[in-house]
């Protein structure tokens, strides 16, 4: 008797590992891609809403209410954010404490700031320099 190439496959789709109907994939899987392809706009929002909950423990909720504390603004320049929807979210790395809401120009030379062996070099550099 003849089997298929997919018979006894698992889905290939991160760790579902369901039985394969097409193309590698469970029929769920390829039900997720379909509706991925069609609302690229929710799944941007959901993606993002699950990182912040997920990296953070914040939900949507408190996100809004630290950006409508701030005014929609980085917490360090002022600035409104316009390169992206979204005011990054600073954090202690040490403690996971949410410090504010920050741009990302700020918040890229927060993170260079806050590495002390990185300041030190750079301080003897200018000195140096000078």
């Amino acid at each position: 008797m003849f089997k298929s190439k997919t018979h006894g496959s698992k889905c290939r789709y991160g760790k579902c590992g369901r039985p394969v109907v097409k193309d590698g994939l469970c029929k769920r899987c390829i039900s997720n891609r379909k509706w991925k392809i069609r609302y690229p706009d929710k799944l941007k929002h959901y993606s993002w809403r699950h990182g912040i909950n997920k990296r953070y423990g914040m939900s949507e909720e408190k996100y809004n209410a630290l950006y409508k504390a701030q005014k929609g603004r980085c917490f360090i320049c002022r600035q409104k954010e316009t390169s992206r929807k979204h005011l990054s979210i600073d954090h202690n790395h040490k403690t996971g404490r949410i410090r504010g809401l920050l741009c990302v120009k700020c918040n890229f030379r927060l993170s260079i700031f806050e590495d002390s062996l990185w300041r030190k070099a750079a301080t003897l550099y200018l000195r140096k320099a000078a």
